[in-house]
């Protein structure tokens, strides 16, 4: 995992005099985002290392997007300030210039999304309690877990009951336990359902039985939803900045414009 700190040398988009102030909410928000990146990097120690790489994958996304913000920004003002070159030369280059950096913050927003959405499940995973056992003793347990289930008039309830042993929980939770729901003729939408009630048992059991290694992955999910507030917070910043620009180049469009009639 990454140890650079973002606080540290950032190239946070410039402030001219006379703009708005909806730049300082910009630059606040952006400025939550890395707090909250920096909490949830503290929070990963020890954690498997896909939590890592999806901690790396939405730290570079949101660099990406802030980087973007900050090269438009200056060319944006480098091109409208450009006596050399006629106003609708000016619009034109200013508004390439805007309409390329709004896609790549698009895309770096949309990777930091999309490795947030997954930090959870990587998480979950791991904290997930595992069968231990021979295979012989993993058939017998097997077994009774099918069979408790298939004479059960609430299959999804008696799974979810079995979850909570620290006996079943491992099997319970696993591929193996929905399958089991599957094999009762439940529509996908209720196995679902109910499979996230099982794996929520199991959770519960790992935080109140499990070893202490597993009681600190069960605890290090909620980093998951800590990490929700860093891209939510980028996108607010950047969406900001983009407005700031677009502003910048519509007025150059109406000076294009009025030098054209």
């Amino acid at each position: 995992m990454s140890d650079r700190n973002y606080g540290e040398n950032d190239r946070t988009p410039r402030r001219d005099y006379g703009q708005a102030p909806d730049h300082d909410y910009a630059e606040q928000n952006y400025k939550t985002a890395l707090g909250v990146m920096s909490e949830v990097r503290a929070g990963l120690v020890g954690a498997p290392p896909e939590a890592g790489l999806l901690y790396a994958a939405a730290e570079r996304g949101i660099t990406i997007a802030h980087n973007a913000i900050y090269s438009a920004q200056r060319e944006i003002d480098r091109i409208v300030t450009d006596s050399d070159v006629y106003p609708q030369g000016r619009y034109e280059r200013a508004s390439a210039a805007f309409e390329k950096a709004a896609e790549v913050v698009k895309d770096g927003l949309s990777r930091a999304q999309l490795a947030t959405r997954a930090m959870r499940p990587a998480l979950e995973a791991a904290a997930t309690p595992r069968f231990v056992g021979s295979d012989v003793e993993q058939q017998f347990v097997r077994d009774e877990i099918k069979d408790i289930v298939n004479r059960s008039s609430d299959p999804g309830g008696a799974l979810a009951t079995l979850a909570r042993d620290p006996r079943y929980a491992g099997l319970a939770a696993s591929q193996f336990g929905r399958s089991l729901l599957l094999g009762r003729g439940m529509d996908e939408r209720t196995v679902e359902r109910s499979y996230e009630l099982v794996k929520a048992e199991a959770f519960a059991m790992t935080m109140q039985h499990g070893t202490p290694e597993q009681r600190k992955a069960a605890e290090r999910v909620s980093v998951a939803e800590t990490m929700q507030g860093a891209p939510l917070a980028a996108e607010s910043a950047c969406q900001m900045w983009l407005d700031e620009m677009a502003e910048k180049v519509r007025a150059a469009g109406l000076q294009a414009a009025k030098q054209a009639r």
